[in-house]
């Protein structure tokens, strides 16, 4: 159990580091994504494309990203892997960081830990 509370605060501390924050006045910008999936899924329900807002999940198994391009074509956000286990730290997490920053895309970043 301490080692899940712990998890979770680790958690919201990671999240609440993140930059370009949604504020009233520069809250996310509600789009229609263009961007394909090269693997789509037939969807039962809603499917993602009409939603507002889209994000991105990215650790190093998703290799490089074109930060300005997502963000021109409808990414509104990005969580990353920052670290693993007891002792990884995600190898591509502070280019990431960097590089969605700077691209203006709004981040923040997690912790994963399978119990």
């Amino acid at each position: 159990m301490r080692i899940f509370l712990g998890t979770v605060i680790l958690t919201l501390f990671l999240a609440a580091c993140g930059g370009g924050q949604p504020t009233p006045t520069t809250g996310f910008t509600a789009n229609s994504a263009r961007f394909g999936d090269a693997d789509p899924h037939d969807w039962d329900g809603r499917a993602p494309e009409t939603y507002a807002v889209h994000g991105i999940d990215a650790s190093r198994w998703q290799g490089q990203i074109d930060w300005p391009k997502a963000k021109a074509n409808g990414v509104s956000f990005a969580f990353f892997k920052a670290t693993e286990g007891g002792d990884l730290v995600d190898p591509v997490f502070d280019t990431y960081w960097r590089s969605a920053g700077r691209a203006g895309v709004p981040r923040g970043a997690y912790h994963y830990l399978l119990l």
